[in-house]
């Protein structure tokens, strides 16, 4: 019984950590740039964990952590008032940014 709640345990611990390091990154800096930072991180983490580790490790931090650490939902919404405040080039490169060094990050550790 015990040991079928160890998985469920281990990604639970690492979301906390995520979710809070989200939150510290989003009031610690400016929000846009914390939540950049944060899905940047995730997306590091994740490509990491996916090359190094296997297993309920790999899984907690992969799906825990890095899945609570990003939210690419508010990226999203950020985007889309930016657009709406007619703020398109900001919004554009906001998202380019998200998505282009999330690439190269998942690039530059899968090697």
């Amino acid at each position: 019984m015990i040991g079928a709640l160890l998985p469920t345990a281990a990604v639970f611990g690492a979301a906390m950590l995520g979710g809070l390091t989200r939150w510290a990154l989003t009031r610690i800096l400016w929000p846009k740039v914390g939540l950049l930072l944060a899905n940047l991180l995730a997306c590091a983490v994740l490509a990491w964990a996916i090359v190094h580790l296997s297993g309920l490790v790999e899984t907690a931090i992969g799906v825990g952590f890095a899945g609570a650490c990003s939210t690419l939902s508010t990226v999203a919404n950020q985007v889309a008032e930016d657009v709406e405040k007619r703020k398109t080039p900001a919004a554009l490169l906001y998202l380019g940014a998200t998505v282009g060094l999330s690439e190269l990050i998942v690039i530059l550790l899968s090697r």
